[in-house]
């Protein structure tokens, strides 16, 4: 098995880096390796795309309605209702000060270089069922208790009909999807008609079309072959 030790001194990881990592890849030689090789990062990297996606969902959709977030909600709490979000440490830190300060989302600090924490990574896995070969971190354990994590198995008590819709709209539409073939990419036009077909108002469905369409995904009329 590939030493992957020196990893331990990053406290931080790109989402290429995690799913190298995850599948037992040296992300430094990825480029190098062949598609074969290439083939388990991938898979796990879109995968990864798709929990970071819903977290931005899930603190975006109360956005729709220009909600300011409550100063006595907690971090778990804003992703509780989605299934298995990833949130990066950028978004963590925004939605932190955004509870601290009852303040509303400053959606600006969403780009296109996310980056995850150890334990973020290792809950998400942990959630998923999936055993990563180079071990990120375990739930910690205080007082023979689990620690509460940002990411909470999904309850669905609380959950609204249309809430529940849009994860769905998410995974069925985007978690297929690659990033480098736009030819994958859904248009928001036919997401927009499925949520019509599942309730949603056309202005409402037009909307969380576009917020639960990744960062990374392009707008615009797709390039003619």
């Amino acid at each position: 098995m590939m030493d992957l030790s020196h990893w331990d001194l990053v406290d931080e990881f790109s989402m290429r880096e995690a799913a190298c990592l995850a599948g037992g890849i040296e992300p430094l030689v990825y480029a190098e390796l062949p598609v074969e090789r290439r083939a388990k990062a991938d898979l796990i990297y879109r995968q990864i795309s798709v929990g970071y996606a819903t977290a931005e969902s899930a603190v975006s959709f109360s956005l729709i309605f220009g909600n300011r977030f409550d100063s006595g909600e907690t971090l778990g709490s804003v992703f509780s209702g989605f299934s298995f979000p990833l949130p990066s440490t950028q978004l963590v830190r925004e939605v932190e000060g955004c509870l601290r300060m009852g303040r509303a989302f400053n959606s600006t600090i969403l780009d296109d270089a996310p980056s995850f924490s150890r334990q973020s990574l290792g809950d998400w896995f942990n959630l998923k069922g999936f055993h990563p070969i180079y071990k990120f971190a375990q739930t910690s354990m205080e007082d023979g208790r689990e620690e509460q994590s940002v990411i909470q198995s999904p309850s669905r008590e609380h959950v609204s009909d249309k809430l529940a819709k849009l994860n769905q709209a998410a995974a069925k539409f985007w978690a297929n999807a690659d990033r480098d073939d736009r030819g994958t990419h859904p248009d928001n036009a036919k997401v927009t008609a499925w949520l019509v077909d599942q309730g949603f108002s056309p202005t409402l469905a037009d909307k969380a079309a576009t917020i639960i369409r990744p960062e990374w995904a392009p707008t615009g009329r797709k390039p003619e072959d």
